[in-house]
């Protein structure tokens, strides 16, 4: 007989409480980032007309912030590849919207994309928007490294999984956990959470950088600034 699938939620409550000590100051950084990201883009909806970059950054910092809140959620809940595999997702469309930041020529080929087979940027689009940044060639390729290390639990690379502990719950769930979730799952966890915050900070730090739409306030630019520092120092 089929059990409940709700039986499942105590064994991620127990991961939250064996996982937040080690989490709490990035899921405290993911909230905030979220939060600001969807801040920013209800501003860039609302003069969607103003810019050719508004609409794009309307999109994609809602989605970014989307992104984050659910790795957020797996990762706190023991859920550590899965998490690491949505912070990728975070990674591209963070850089996705990085890369086109206030350029109308870059909003223009956005908007005007019709290939379903490939994106506009590919995952090295991170690389253009770091060297803006000042980075060196070795610093941003990285950078990059990081994504890359997401992708591989995303893809269920043998190695990974081969290192992998995995706990089949009585609901016949699997659960990438150690029984204790321990020491692994909250690095990998961590991880996750500082590859999506990281790239995030890319995102909303060029929304803020130029930004020609009325009604950005002080206070809102002062918590991006914040954030960057924030992130810089996890």
């Amino acid at each position: 007989m089929q059990e409940d699938p709700g039986a499942l939620l105590p064994h991620e409550a127990q991961a939250a409480r064996a996982l937040a000590p080690s989490l709490q100051p990035v899921l405290n950084a993911s909230d905030a980032t979220s939060d600001l990201l969807r801040e920013y883009g209800a501003l860039a909806d609302r003069q969607s007309t103003e810019h050719p970059a508004a609409p794009v950054q309307a999109h994609l910092l809602p989605r970014l912030a989307d992104d984050l809140a659910a790795t957020a959620l797996l990762a706190k809940a023991g859920y550590a590849p899965q998490a690491t595999g949505l912070a990728a997702s975070a990674f591209e469309v963070a850089f996705t919207s990085a890369r086109v930041a206030w350029n109308p020529a870059e909003a223009n080929k956005w908007l005007q994309h019709t290939d379903l087979k490939h994106s506009v940027y590919g995952s090295t689009a991170a690389i253009s928007v770091l060297r803006a940044w000042g980075f060196d060639e070795n610093q941003a390729k990285g950078l990059w490294q990081w994504y890359r290390l997401a992708c591989l639990p995303k893809h269920a690379n043998p190695v990974i999984e081969r290192d992998q502990e995995t706990a089949l719950t009585h609901v016949g769930h699997l659960l990438r956990a150690d029984p204790q979730f321990g020491s692994r799952t909250a690095w990998q966890a961590y991880i996750a959470l500082y590859i999506a915050i990281t790239s995030a900070s890319y995102a909303f730090g060029n929304f803020i950088h130029d930004c020609p739409l009325r009604g950005l306030t002080k206070a809102q630019w002062d918590r991006g600034i914040a954030l960057i520092e924030l992130v810089n120092h996890l």
